[in-house]
C-alpha cells in the first residue's frame, strides 16, 4: 500500500503571513495608523493644512472687504474701535489684494491720513467715501 502523504500546511502560513505584512506596509504607506486615512473629509484637512501655514485660498483673497470708518480720532475696524498700532497689526492677516472701504465721517486730518498711510504701506485696495 502506498504511504499517505500529509499536505504540508507551510505554504498556506507563508502566504497568510506575506499577506498580513503587505497590509501593513500598505496601511502605513497611505496614513491608515496615523489617522489621515480614516475615510475622513479631505478638503477639510487640506484647509487646516492652509491655514497652519498662513496661506488664503484665491477664494478667500477675492472676496475679503475691510470696513473702517475715522471718525474724529477714532479708528472703527468692522463695528470696532482700534488704535493705529492695532490696525497695523490687523493689516497682517488680510489677503494681500483685500479691498478696504475706507470711510471719512468728519475725521482729524492726521488720524485719517494715518490710516491711509497703513493701507498704503500693506498695498491694499482702497475705497474712499466721505460722510
Amino acid at each position: 500500500m502506498a504511504k499517505d502523504k500529509k499536505k504540508s500546511k507551510k505554504p498556506f502560513g507563508i502566504i497568510i503571513i506575506i499577506v498580513i505584512l503587505l497590509l501593513i506596509f500598505l496601511g502605513w504607506k497611505s496614513g491608515w495608523f496615523s489617522g489621515q486615512g480614516d475615510g475622513g473629509n479631505d478638503s477639510e484637512q487640506q484647509t487646516t493644512q492652509v491655514e497652519e501655514r498662513g496661506e488664503t485660498t484665491s477664494s478667500e483673497a477675492s472676496d475679503q472687504e475691510i470696513d473702517i470708518t475715522v471718525t474724529g480720532d477714532k479708528i472703527v475696524y468692522n463695528g470696532t474701535t482700534v488704535s493705529s498700532e492695532d490696525l497695523r497689526e490687523k493689516i497682517q492677516n488680510w489677503a494681500p489684494n483685500a479691498t478696504v472701504n475706507l470711510t471719512d465721517d468728519a475725521a482729524i486730518k492726521a488720524t485719517y491720513e494715518d490710516v491711509l498711510s497703513i493701507l498704503t504701506e500693506a498695498g491694499v485696495t482702497i475705497k474712499e467715501t466721505t460722510k
